[in-house]
């Protein structure tokens, strides 16, 4: 007689969070769709303007090489120089970030709970032969850096007065969560090369693996000292700052495509709003609360429901389709 083993916790929690976004993402739909006449939406499609949408198409673009640049900085590393058939297959050291970025925001796009890191983070140890210790760093700090971006922008925003008056109550939460998350990272980066260096000397059981241990140890140390320097931080802030704005371009370009009666502040609002919303819900391509975000958002300025919902398609294809074209490109490359 055979006796299943339960599942394990974590199997649930994910297809329990799974089960809430798909009801979230039909509620949203339900939402934005309903009592819609359709042929206004059809004539605010047809009022977008394909030379403004390229542009925002191509701010994508811009946006995933100021991040490439950013994961090159904080990585650090060039490849290995002793296996030429590996940088053969592999590529230059940039595509190989290039495809780490690429390919982990896809990852995360199609399956929302965050294993897009674990896929960038292979990548780049595989292409660049780099120990995981040093790439898990570089991770880390950066999830820190683009978290106190976000809450920068979130206090500006709120302070400004820019904020629609239907998140209020939302963002101040949300700036707080922010930066405890960005405190956390930077002490569990800080801290745990003594944590391994204490498991390593104490935990009988990691004897076998105490060279690897070891290693990683290193590679933190390492990773922490190089990205830490002044001038590194110094341009690694300088990126950090430069890549909402591209991002917030994007949203930019769409509302000029369709030339929507909304200040250009809308798209920085939009760009918070939709980074705090499809973060709180996971649903693979974010399909349905992005687009009832968008529209919730644009409302609060007077914006149509043709033209909103018009507007959140367009963007929603715009911000996400190059990514997941572009990650599933790198993925047959490295194949």
């Amino acid at each position: 007689m055979r006796i299943e083993s339960p599942a394990p916790q974590g199997t649930y929690w994910r297809a329990a969070r799974y089960v809430v976004g798909a009801l979230c993402a039909i509620g949203a739909f339900y939402a934005c769709f309903v009592n819609v006449e359709w042929t206004e939406v059809l004539d605010a499609f047809r009022r977008a303007s394909p030379p403004w949408t390229a542009a925002a198409a191509a701010s994508v673009l811009l946006t995933l090489a100021l991040v490439t640049l950013r994961w090159g900085l904080l990585v650090g590393a060039s490849p290995s120089t002793g296996s030429d058939v590996k940088n053969e297959r592999h590529g230059s050291r940039w595509r190989v970030l290039w495809d780490s970025v690429v390919l982990g925001q896809a990852v995360n796009i199609l399956v929302p709970l965050r294993f897009g890191e674990g896929a960038r983070v292979a990548v780049t140890c595989r292409g660049l032969d780099v120990p995981v210790g040093r790439v898990v760093v570089a991770l880390a700090l950066e999830r820190a850096f683009d978290i106190a971006a976000f809450a920068s922008i979130v206090l500006m925003l709120i302070v400004s007065g820019w904020m629609p008056d239907a998140f209020h109550g939302l963002l101040p939460a949300a700036a707080t969560v922010t930066l405890a998350t960005m405190g956390v990272a930077v002490l569990l980066v800080r801290f745990l090369p003594r944590v391994l260096a204490w498991l390593r000397r104490h935990v009988g059981v990691l004897a076998p693996a105490a060279a690897w241990i070891e290693r990683q140890e290193s590679a933190m140390r390492g990773g922490w000292a190089d990205i830490t320097r002044r001038h590194q931080l110094a341009i690694t802030a300088f990126l950090t700052a430069l890549i909402p704005i591209t991002a917030a371009a994007t949203n930019l370009l769409v509302l000029r495509s369709f030339s929507l009666p909304v200040p250009a502040m809308t798209a920085l609002v939009l760009l918070v709003v939709l980074q705090i919303g499809t973060a709180v819900v996971s649903v693979p391509g974010n399909i349905g609360v992005f687009h009832y975000l968008t529209v919730v958002t644009l409302a609060a300025w007077g914006v149509s429901r043709p033209d909103a919902i018009a507007t959140a398609i367009v963007l929603h294809a715009v911000s996400l389709g190059p990514k997941v074209l572009l990650g599933a490109f790198s993925a047959r490359s490295r194949s």
